[in-house]
C-alpha cells in the first residue's frame, strides 16, 4: 500500500468510528424501552399468578434484549410497542 491508500483507509476508519459513536449509547429510545422493561419486570415479580409472572418476565427479558440491541447501535429496524 502506498501513502495515499493508507491515508484513505485511515479516513474511512475515522468516519466509521464517528458514525458508530453517533448511534451507540443512551438515546431516548433505549431509555424508553429500559423504563418499560424494568416496570414489567417489577410487575412480574409482584404478580400473584405464576403464569402472569412468567409472561411478564419473558416480555421484560425480550425488552432487555432489544434495549441491548438499540444501545449498541442497532437502528436498522425499530419496533414501537405501545402499552
Amino acid at each position: 500500500m502506498n501513502q495515499h491508500d493508507e491515508a484513505e483507509l485511515t479516513a474511512r476508519r475515522a468516519a466509521e468510528a464517528r458514525q458508530l459513536a453517533k448511534y451507540r449509547g443512551w438515546k431516548p429510545l433505549p431509555i424508553w424501552y429500559t423504563f418499560w422493561a424494568i416496570l414489567i419486570a417489577i410487575g412480574g415479580l409482584v404478580a400473584g399468578n405464576v403464569g402472569t409472572a412468567l409472561a411478564c418476565l419473558v416480555v421484560a427479558g425480550l425488552l432487555g434484549w432489544y434495549v441491548h440491541y438499540l444501545y449498541n447501535g442497532g437502528k436498522h429496524r425499530v419496533w414501537f410497542i405501545i402499552f
